[in-house]
């Protein structure tokens, strides 16, 4: 990039004299004054002529480029320009030059990226402007720091790029609310839970939005406004996994939604917003529910079929003690009998009815033992106490454990027909 080319010399009415600062001329202080005032400028300004020299530099214009005030005086004002924004700033300075005040507008701020001795980039502010120091026309640049503002922005950036990327992959809906109610942030999932077609039509008042729906608990009372999450958070409540029936109004579809809300605080502790998450649990509610009937039907079938098998036992065993047990001692009766008869016969027949009478008796203490094991007796007599005492003692003296039997309500109560 060549050197600037100098433009001609006109002094018009916005041209700004300023009187050279020479030894001994009246107006010494006052220029000394304007002196000082430059060099303690927090932002760096940098003095140039026609021909892009630079003619004065106070000591921020130092501190910016890294090095004295001496090695930037009499250099090129673009060597201290990104190269990639020279051009640029060579038409500005031409405008200024030729006074095209239309072409660049006097004291106007623009941002760019000035050289370090180094070579690394700054970026800036820039303000231009020129004047008139006697018979001679200088131009000024005003560069002001903008690295700290740039990263504070860039972060700003980052945060609601990492904001809305987090709200994008979230499965519930989520909303953040100013302080005034107005939705500020909202994902795609939000449109969604609330049936909405578009995210154009989530961008009203929070009064419009909560016109859309009919909000009641689960057990249909209707809520009021201010029962509604969002007015509860933005008044300083907060909730978690809290379930409302939702009715749009228009199309009168319903769903049920598991609401988290909480307002945000400043610093201060002052409530600045508000951000409530929902989702749809209505197939949860739906499956738990059917979960919760075929629980109950298979209760009902396992206690049936419980209640056919004891009803079965309690058939058999009566049917044991009735006919078997019966038919037994009837036959144990009768070899009795033929074992007293059987002595006075030979000691073999007598010995064999002997055997005959032992067996029977077996025999009996077989089917009792079976019709107990089936349906105690006991039970049927006594109640379940009576039947477990006996039960619990046996068990004691095989294994030396310690027992107590507790009861809770009545054991004087018919034992019931089905177990459960």
């Amino acid at each position: 990039m060549s050197d600037i080319q100098p433009g001609p010399q006109f002094g018009r009415a916005q041209d700004r004299p300023v009187k050279p600062d020479r030894e001994g001329d009246s107006s010494s202080g006052d220029q000394g004054f304007k002196r000082a005032f430059f060099d303690a400028s927090a932002d760096a300004i940098v003095l140039f002529n026609p021909s892009g020299d630079i003619v004065a530099v106070n000591a921020a214009a130092a501190r910016i480029f890294g090095c004295d005030e001496d090695q930037i005086v009499g250099t090129q004002i673009l060597r201290w320009i990104a190269e990639r924004n020279r051009a640029r700033h060579l038409a500005d300075a031409q405008a200024l030059m030729v006074g095209s005040v239309e072409a660049v507008s006097r004291g106007r701020t623009d941002e760019a990226s000035v050289l370090h001795r180094d070579g690394s980039e700054l970026p800036v502010e820039v303000t231009k402007s020129r004047l008139q120091v006697g018979e001679q026309l200088l131009y000024s640049i005003t560069v002001r720091d903008i690295s700290e503002r740039r990263k504070a922005t860039d972060e700003l950036i980052d945060s609601k790029d990492e904001l809305v990327a987090a709200l994008s992959s979230m499965r519930d809906s989520v909303a953040v609310f100013d302080a005034r109610g107005a939705i500020v942030r909202f994902n795609d999932s939000f449109v969604s839970f609330h049936r909405f077609k578009s995210r154009a039509e989530c961008q009203r008042p929070l009064p419009e939005l909560m016109a859309f729906f009919e909000v009641t608990t689960l057990d249909g009372a209707l809520l009021t406004t201010s029962q509604r999450p969002t007015p509860r958070a933005l008044n300083g409540e907060s909730g978690s996994g809290i379930e409302h029936k939702v009715q749009r109004k228009d199309t009168g579809e319903t769903w049920i939604g598991s609401y988290s809300f909480s307002p945000i605080r400043d610093k201060s502790g002052v409530i600045v917003g508000a951000v409530v998450t929902g989702r749809d649990v209505t197939q949860e509610k739906d499956m738990l529910s059917a979960l919760k009937h075929s629980r109950a039907e298979l209760r009902r079938l396992v206690a049936r079929q419980q209640s056919v098998v004891e009803a079965e036992r309690k058939r058999l065993a009566r049917e044991l003690h009735d006919d078997l047990q019966q038919t037994l001692a009837a036959l144990r009766l009768n070899v009795a009998a033929l074992e007293q008869q059987s002595r006075a016969l030979s000691p073999d027949v007598s010995q064999a009815a002997t055997a005959a009478l032992a067996l029977s008796d077996c025999a009996i203490q077989s089917t009792r033992r079976m019709i107990s094991g089936m349906r105690p007796q006991v039970l049927e007599d006594f109640g379940l106490k009576e039947a477990l005492v006996p039960m619990l003692v046996a068990f004691g003296d095989r294994t030396e454990i310690r027992w107590d039997l507790d009861f809770l309500g009545d054991t004087d109560e018919a034992l019931p027909e089905e177990v459960v």
